[in-house]
């Protein structure tokens, strides 16, 4: 038996898209997503997709216009996919936000007011589509963030709880009622 008393399948195969780590890994119900990753990988820019863990599907090869970068926050939100700051390949903290429908087709929207930053697993979604991105850091500089922002649309963010000198840290989403987007 598996985890939670449900039986698990070992899939051994090795997926099609080079190894990684430092990427933005996510659902959006009927896919999984694996898209970008670290520089031990090149800083990729790739977007692959799945219903099922073993068939992936090369969406985007490289997202025009997206810089190369690792540790991107994501989400799944109101229907579209996001991709948030990072940390560019030589180590800038980016504030850039991306959105798309499907994974194939992405937009570049407004930069967000908050300084650049990466770290994953610091963004959620609450139960009213409404992404939070809870601290960061970046490791270029070693700096980490504290405070709290939230989107509902991924162009407009407002600071929710700002920084307080002394208490940064990379954030965990301890928010009652939300869930973790990735």
């Amino acid at each position: 038996m598996g985890f939670g008393g449900r039986r698990h399948m070992e899939l051994r195969d090795p997926a099609p898209w080079p190894a990684r780590h430092c990427s933005a890994w996510y659902s959006d119900g009927t896919y999984m997503y694996v898209i970008g990753g670290d520089p031990q990988s090149g800083c990729l820019t790739d977007v692959w997709r799945s219903a099922n863990g073993t068939d992936w599907i090369l969406m985007e090869d490289t997202i025009p216009g997206y810089s190369q970068r690792n540790n991107p926050n994501y989400a799944h939100a109101n229907d579209d996919l996001y991709l948030f700051g990072g940390e560019q390949c030589g180590g800038v903290g980016s504030n850039e936000v991306w959105r798309s429908p499907d994974g194939s087709t992405w937009t570049q929207l407004p930069d967000a007011p908050w300084s650049g930053r990466g770290m994953q697993v610091n963004s959620c979604v609450d139960d009213l589509g409404r992404i939070w991105m809870l601290g960061g850091s970046n490791e270029g500089d070693r700096r980490s963030f504290n405070e709290v922002w939230r989107t509902s649309d991924g162009m407009t963010w407002d600071l929710v709880n700002p920084s307080h000198h002394g208490q940064a840290g990379t954030g965990i989403p301890l928010l009652g009622s939300t869930r973790n987007s990735g």
